[in-house]
């Protein structure tokens, strides 16, 4: 409805063009219609913001006002600039959802930047689309420590011998990781078996590497307890076998990261990739 509203009243000034100069394919958003939706509209909506709130005047007109109320209140606000930044920011990392996509995706999930830091609903992520800054060195997280001790202690109870190989990596030590695996298999190869510095997981102090990182481990009594005990404890195999191309790594039956138990249920039960079940991609931009 209002891209017909909008085409109507671009039809009715075109020879001033537009009067506003917008394109006709303006879209919601787009406050100055060069056809993107970046930090100069962020900024346009959040000035306008200030003035409204200021001195109760604004200068956007008619169409700017409809273009810029992305949350549909009938208000120009905070939220607006907001909103309109962080899908410049989606954007400019390679997300390729529209716009009225990327905003119903939003609301159905709550994102949080923090000093660098992606958090989707509550998860701290690290992947091949989202980074960590090479500043971050939270070194094992404790809680994570002590779930595994808890898990460990379980498994012996069943005969099942599950102990720590590896954890937290820093972004230096990372880099060093898959400097190896590009040396010794080539880009392509390393790519799916180890993170590049800033994209590991076990940056995060949140994921552990159990018994051995060779494919032996596979079909091991080991292995197929924590496949089917590891959320009980907090834990998801992050990186399953068939899901490579959703996750951007090979399947990884050691490797498995710590989200809390009510929330690594949620996965489990989901029969979901992490990706899957937070709606989010994984692969270098």
């Amino acid at each position: 409805m209002l891209k017909k509203f909008i085409i109507g009243v671009c039809a009715v000034f075109q020879t001033a063009n537009c009067v506003i100069s917008f394109q006709c394919s303006a879209a919601k958003g787009d406050i100055n219609g060069d056809g993107f939706i970046d930090a100069v509209d962020a900024t346009s909506v959040l000035m306008e913001y200030a003035g409204l709130s200021t001195t109760g005047q604004g200068n956007f007109t008619e169409i700017q006002n409809q273009l810029a109320d992305v949350d549909g209140n009938n208000l120009i606000d905070a939220v607006d600039a907001t909103g309109i930044l962080s899908y410049y920011a989606y954007t400019s990392t390679g997300g390729t959802l529209a716009f009225e996509e990327w905003l119903s995706w939003n609301k159905a999930h709550e994102i949080q930047q923090i000093d660098g830091l992606t958090y989707i609903d509550g998860i701290l992520i690290a992947n091949k689309s989202y980074s960590l800054p090479e500043t971050y060195n939270p070194e094992m997280n404790p809680e994570t420590l002590r779930q595994f001790e808890v898990m460990q202690t379980a498994a012996a109870n069943d005969g099942i011998n599950i102990y720590f190989l590896d954890g937290y990596r820093s972004y230096d030590y990372q880099n060093q990781v898959y400097n190896n695996f590009v040396n010794w298999y080539g880009v392509e190869m390393a790519d799916i078996s180890a993170a590049r510095a800033g994209h590991s997981e076990h940056q995060t102090g949140l994921a552990i590497d159990v018994n051995t990182d060779e494919y032996i481990f596979e079909g091991t009594p080991a292995a197929l307890w924590i496949e089917n005990h590891a959320h009980e404890y907090g834990f998801i195999v992050r990186y399953p076998k068939g899901k490579e191309d959703i996750t951007g790594y090979k399947y990884e039956p050691w490797h498995i990261r710590y989200l809390g138990v009510e929330k690594a249920a949620d996965v489990y039960n989901s029969c979901l990739t992490l990706e899957e079940y937070l709606g989010i991609d994984s692969y270098y931009h």
